[in-house]
């Protein structure tokens, strides 16, 4: 099983946030939890791999844009952590 990890992003040139990447094995396939600290707008959502990539699963609360803006690195890190296990 993968660890957790954290990692902070920053948004704009005043704005950075941390978030905590929890993963989950389900009997189909591994996706993260993703809790964002200290953020009264969105506290978590689930990043799961189609199509090579890690992405943003549909859920039924809305996520802001600026979630979405960060995929690319989110993929990137969380591929960076699961080589470093190997």
């Amino acid at each position: 099983m993968q660890n957790t990890f954290s990692r902070s992003f920053r948004l704009d040139a005043t704005t950075e946030k941390k978030f905590y990447f929890v993963p989950e094995q389900s009997k189909d396939a591994l996706h993260y939890n993703v809790h964002i600290n200290n953020d009264p707008e969105l506290k978590k959502f689930v990043l799961t791999k189609g199509e090579g990539q890690w992405k943003i699963k549909e859920q039924q609360i809305k996520l802001p844009e600026w979630v979405y803006t960060l995929q690319p690195q989110f993929h990137e890190k969380i591929e960076e952590s699961l080589d470093s296990r190997k």
